[in-house]
Parts: C-alpha cells; sequence; structure tokens
C-alpha cells in the first residue's frame, strides 16, 4: 500500500515541476485548470484507493477491511480533491496556489505571448520567476506566522 501512496504522490509532485518548466518556457501545455484538474483526479483515486474502493492486480485480495488510518487518510484525500474543484472555474485555491501557477500569471502570459517580441517574453518569463518566488517566500512566511 505505502508504494502505491508514494506513486500517488510522486506523480502530484512530477507534474509540480512540469508546471514550472511548462510556465518557464511558455509552452502552454499545462495551465492552470489542467494542473487542478489532473491533481483532482489523482487526489480522489489516491482516496479511493485507501478507503478500499479501488484495488490494483497487486493488491492483497484476502483483506476484507482497510486500516482505520488508512480510511481517514483517504477521505483527507478526497476533500482535498472537493477542496480544489472550485479552482477549475477561476477560485482561489489557496491551499495549492504555491504549486500551480496563479490565474493571474497565467492570463499575463498567455496574453504577452500572443503580442510580444521574442526578449519581451524572455523578460517576461524572469519576472513571472521572480514573482512566484516572491509569492512562495510570502506564502511560507505566513504558513510560519501561524
Amino acid at each position: 500500500m505505502i508504494k502505491v501512496v508514494l506513486g500517488f504522490i510522486e506523480l502530484a509532485f512530477s507534474l509540480k515541476f512540469l508546471s514550472a518548466a511548462d510556465l518557464a518556457y511558455g509552452w502552454h501545455i499545462l495551465d492552470r485548470e489542467t494542473f487542478l484538474s489532473i491533481w483532482i483526479a489523482l487526489f480522489g483515486l489516491l482516496g479511493l484507493y485507501l478507503i478500499g474502493k479501488l484495488k490494483f492486480p497487486h493488491d492483497d485480495s484476502e483483506q476484507k477491511a482497510m486500516p482505520v488510518p488508512a480510511i481517514m487518510l483517504g477521505l483527507c484525500s478526497l476533500a482535498f480533491s472537493i477542496y480544489m474543484l472550485p479552482g477549475l472555474w477561476g477560485a482561489p485555491v489557496k491551499a495549492v496556489s504555491a504549486f500551480c501557477a496563479t490565474l493571474l500569471i497565467h492570463r499575463i502570459l498567455t496574453l504577452l505571448h500572443r503580442r510580444c517580441t521574442p526578449l519581451i517574453q524572455i523578460m517576461m518569463r524572469v519576472c513571472v520567476q521572480l514573482l512566484q518566488l516572491v509569492s512562495l517566500s510570502w506564502l511560507t512566511s505566513q504558513a510560519s506566522d501561524v
């Protein structure tokens, strides 16, 4: 069970790094809505696996009931998936804002990508990276204050 759970978490964080590269290079393959959709699916499947509704071929078929900690983590994972749902329609999702591109940054990059020269696009990518670093440091300082 541990390997499957860590596999789901590894997939989620690998998408975070792909999202950062996508934002830096302007590929526009993993925008905010796509990122959130994939994370909702991943954490939803993780929740279903942890509460015992989703089985894989290597799982123990003789196990009748899931352990209580696994069920609790599964419910937390499902709750996290439900929490992220409004983010698909533009609502702020503060719990994952450090992991996915903010809606404002995504809209600015899309607008500038269509209307600017390559030099200005590179300068804007550098500015976006700086904005992400500042927002990440602000979020960590807010978390340490709590």
